[in-house]
């Protein structure tokens, strides 16, 4: 009994201490992230750096990276085999390499980077405490989770998304307690230091009619498309220049090349960056699907084309303008429909329905939770087994 109580105590002392790296690195870097973007609205010029950005990455990873290249998929595959090494050296390199991309406008996101912080910076841990191999699965479910929970401003979506993108159903209840007490701490750090998160507008939850019900399925197909196309585009760009017989620093120098002209062509910054405003715009009044449909391909060639940063809030990005859409097509709430495209294309494309359900309800309210989860199911069902952070495994579930 007494051992058992001590093991409890030692797990819980180091969830807390991922935890506060999580919580520390996410501020870090959020608020970073927050100048640059700031620096590069008002200096719409930078845009024509993101060759310069590309090559400077590029060449960053090509030379130090080695093991830390494999990002979020080798977080992944050391939980899947403790034998493999998430280097130290992941956290600066993904820190450095997603700052220049939001820098000069690419067009990514922020959870990627968090994630693979946090997860890094934990499992260095092991180091420093005696840590069982296969244990060290732990500290990374853990720290992944945290550094989600953290850079959203979810504590609970945080909380399973730890457990439920690894996709190991055996080690879920395992590390609960871990993985729970990490993104709470994470989150309470952000909190503390006053972290600007986004501030989303109120939402209005329509009743529950048969046509909201038939409209939010409608939508949830909708999205699982988007997200299984997204990660087919993406997924493709990067495997085919990969296998390109070229210095690889050139790869990213030559897509910036492509993105800065594509600005240049189209006349508008709004789908580079984050795109925060459009996403507000979206759950406030109206965009157009045409908005989808740009960042998107935006987004392809940014983190395809081997620029650094997350998935995430581009497709935040997109699920909220199809949503939009959506709803003004069924004559529905366009912010509502615009809230459920927010969760349910993110949760198709990263195999992560029920923390992305779970994420709706923590920023939106309690009631959107029923049609949050529909549509996320039928998104990652929609989906298909790949995802932007792995690919089918034997043993994994569907």
């Amino acid at each position: 009994m007494v051992q058992l109580v001590m093991e409890r105590l030692r797990w819980f002392f180091l969830s807390v201490m991922i935890g506060l790296f999580a919580g520390l690195s996410a501020s870090c870097f959020l608020f970073l992230l927050d100048g640059v973007t700031d620096f590069r609205v008002s200096h719409p010029e930078l845009i024509w750096g993101l060759p310069l950005g590309g090559l400077i990455s590029g060449f960053i990873y090509w030379k130090y990276g080695k093991q830390a290249s494999g990002g979020n998929a080798l977080i992944i595959d050391a939980v899947h085999d403790p034998k493999k090494v998430v280097p130290l050296r992941m956290a600066p390199l993904i820190l450095i390499s997603t700052v220049l991309t939001h820098l000069f406008g690419g067009s990514a996101g922020r959870e990627g980077a968090a994630v693979q912080m946090s997860a890094s910076l934990s499992v260095q841990l092991s180091r420093w405490f005696h840590i069982r191999p296969e244990e060290k699965r732990i500290l990374l479910m853990a720290g992944m989770g945290a550094g989600f929970g953290a850079t959203v401003g979810a504590p609970w979506a945080g909380f399973i998304f730890g457990m439920e993108v690894i996709r190991l159903p055996q080690r879920r209840l395992f590390a609960a307690l871990e993985c729970g007490v990490a993104s709470f701490v994470g989150y309470g750090v952000t909190r503390v230091i006053h972290v600007p998160h986004p501030h989303l507008p109120k939402l209005v939850i329509p009743q529950l009619q048969p046509w909201t019900v038939f409209g939010v399925i409608l939508a949830g197909v909708a999205f699982g498309f988007l997200a299984r196309v997204f990660v087919f585009l993406s997924h493709g760009l990067q495997t085919r220049l990969r296998a390109l017989p070229v210095f690889p620093p050139l790869i990213p120098a030559i897509l910036g090349l492509v993105l800065a002209a594509l600005y240049f062509l189209t006349d508008s910054l709004r789908y580079g960056g984050l795109g925060l405003p459009v996403i507000e715009q979206a759950l406030s009044s109206k965009t157009t699907v045409f908005d989808t449909f740009y960042k998107l391909g935006f987004t392809v060639l940014t983190v395809g084309g081997g620029f650094k940063g997350g998935e995430y809030v581009p497709l935040v990005f997109m699920g909220s303008t199809l949503g939009n859409a959506l709803g003004q097509w069924l004559a529905l709430s366009p912010p509502f429909f615009a809230a459920l495209g927010y969760v349910a294309v993110f949760g198709g494309a990263s195999k992560t329905p029920f923390a992305c359900a779970c994420l709706g309800m923590e920023l939106f309210g309690f009631w959107l939770g029923p049609y949050a989860l529909l549509a996320c199911w039928i998104s990652y069902k929609i989906a298909g087994d790949h995802g932007i952070y792995h690919a089918p495994r034997r043993n994994s579930h569907s």
